[in-house]
């Protein structure tokens, strides 16, 4: 699915900048970093190319084996969810989880 979601960003640059962004020149990279607590989605090129983005008449070579720093997608405990929540000043509506408690949606309100 994150493949799919980051390739798709390019097609929407493609669609919105009239750029040419071929996307099956490129391939999809994640990694979790433990150390920040957060995968990184990068899109490698897969060969040498240039893409060219007219509505800013900007021309971007990529060497074979660049990537393109998409997302960082930081994980949170349930700890961690509940300290950011009470900092920022909310209170918990409600949470939905998968059946594993690992991923949470948290709905929050203004207090």
């Amino acid at each position: 699915l994150t493949t799919r979601f980051n390739l798709n960003l390019l097609t929407r640059i493609n669609n919105t900048l009239s750029a040419n962004f071929d996307v099956t020149r490129f391939t999809h990279k994640g990694t979790y970093d433990a150390e920040i607590g957060a995968m990184e989605s990068v899109l490698i090129a897969r060969e040498s190319h240039e893409v060219y983005i007219a509505d800013i008449d900007l021309l971007v070579p990529f060497t074979e084996g660049e990537s393109i720093h998409m997302e960082y997608s930081f994980k949170f405990g349930a700890a961690d969810i509940a300290a950011l929540r009470e900092q920022a000043g909310f209170a918990a509506v409600a949470e939905f989880t998968d059946s594993e408690r690992y991923f949470c949606d948290a709905l929050w309100q203004a207090s």
